[in-house]
């Protein structure tokens, strides 16, 4: 055990009583905790076990073949796809939102709907409907 003592000894300023401190690194403070605990040793082991068992188990299959290969690459080209018509649909939503959360002050609704590019009417309904706890309107 590697462990560094202080000099000189700590002194309690109320009662004068002077302390040996010793700084122990992390390693360190958990053999002199385990030592004196069987449960803590066990949980210490488990969880050791269980950390190697992750670093020897293969985080990402790299291909082995072409074919392995070329189906990765068609599956993670499906997966931008999909992640790029996500961003299309939710473009609008979320340049209104940016328009109402840069824009200074309070709004009226008229002037909240011209940012949201939708008639008063149809913001008026979609937060009365929200308010009420009803169905979910969608602002387009």
């Amino acid at each position: 055990m590697s462990f560094l003592e202080t000099r000189p000894p700590n002194i309690h300023p109320q009662n004068r009583q002077t302390y040996t401190e010793f700084r122990l690194n992390y390693r360190d403070t958990l053999v002199v905790v385990s030592g004196y605990s069987v449960q803590m040793r066990a949980k210490i082991i488990d969880r050791w076990q269980e950390l190697e068992g992750r670093a020897a188990a293969p985080q990402f299959a790299i291909p082995q073949t072409l074919g392995e290969a070329l189906r990765l690459a068609a599956d993670l080209a499906e997966k931008a796809q999909e992640l790029s018509a996500i961003v299309a649909e939710q473009t609008p939503k979320v340049e209104a939102l940016d328009r109402i959360a840069t824009a200074g002050g309070s709004f009226c609704i008229r002037d909240a709907a011209k940012a949201l590019q939708m008639r008063p009417i149809d913001l008026a309904i979609h937060q009365t409907r929200r308010e009420l706890g009803g169905e979910r309107a969608t602002m387009t």
